[in-house]
């Protein structure tokens, strides 16, 4: 290869690396603008962890979600949060749960996903290792 060859290269290499930090640094900056408009909206506080004892709560947690106005946003939230709510049970049909919570499929459906939680919950319960009413 030739001096200018690599040269060209190695320029190339470096332009495509600045240009991915660029977008990188771009998501730092919204992020940044999402906090911020966060806690002018009122409270500085974060909001309350979620806690679930028992399936009731999870299934009540979940249907006051599903009555509000659907909101990839938020419903991906509360996903999140359920997700962290219920990640110390030691439950079977939570550790299902929480596999089927990391499938990216459900990340881009977040309403239907929460309402599958609901179905599910309702047939097994996450605070439990069997399932009813399946067929």
């Amino acid at each position: 290869m030739k001096p200018q060859q690599v040269f060209i290269l190695g320029a190339l290499i470096i332009v495509a690396c600045l240009i991915s930090l660029l977008h990188f640094s771009n998501m730092e900056g919204m992020d940044n603008k999402e906090s911020a408009s966060s806690t002018n909206e009122g409270s500085k506080e974060p909001p309350a962890a979620l806690v679930i004892k028992t399936n009731a709560d999870f299934i009540k947690i979940i249907n006051d979600k599903l009555t509000a106005s659907p909101d990839p946003a938020k419903d991906k939230a509360t996903i999140i949060e359920l997700q962290d709510a219920i990640s110390s049970m030691t439950s079977k049909n939570a550790a299902t749960l929480l596999g089927e919570i990391g499938n990216p499929h459900n990340a881009n459906t977040p309403r239907a996903f929460l309402k599958y939680m609901n179905w599910f919950a309702s047939n097994c319960p996450i605070d439990s290792d069997t399932c009813t009413g399946l067929q």
